[in-house]
């Protein structure tokens, strides 16, 4: 067994990565309706191992914050418990393959 760590010189046991989305959409203003015409995303990952995962890696992190962004709704009581903590509770995104690059 051999382990590695990789520590950046920078300011703390972390790394960041840089990236840039926009989304092109139409919203319908009767009822609140939105639909995503087009979305894209850049990202650099540093070096690319395998580009399959670091392209799913990517997908599914736009599809996650699409929908955070435009469907989820966390509801909290008085005393801060979340309300609506299953997937029953909320609209969760979800997309063709070729609906988000």
């Amino acid at each position: 067994m051999a382990t590695r760590h990789y520590v950046p010189a920078q300011r703390g046991p972390f790394a960041f990565t840089n990236g840039i989305q926009a989304s092109y959409l139409e919203v319908d203003i009767d009822s609140g309706f939105i639909t995503l015409l087009k979305h894209w995303c850049v990202e650099d990952c540093g070096t690319v191992i395998n580009p399959q995962l670091v392209d799913e890696q990517i997908r599914g992190g736009v599809v996650q914050g699409l929908g955070g962004a435009l469907l989820e709704h966390c509801i909290y009581d008085e005393r801060g418990q979340l309300t609506n903590g299953n997937m029953a509770d909320y609209l969760v995104a979800h997309g063709r393959r070729d609906a988000v690059h």
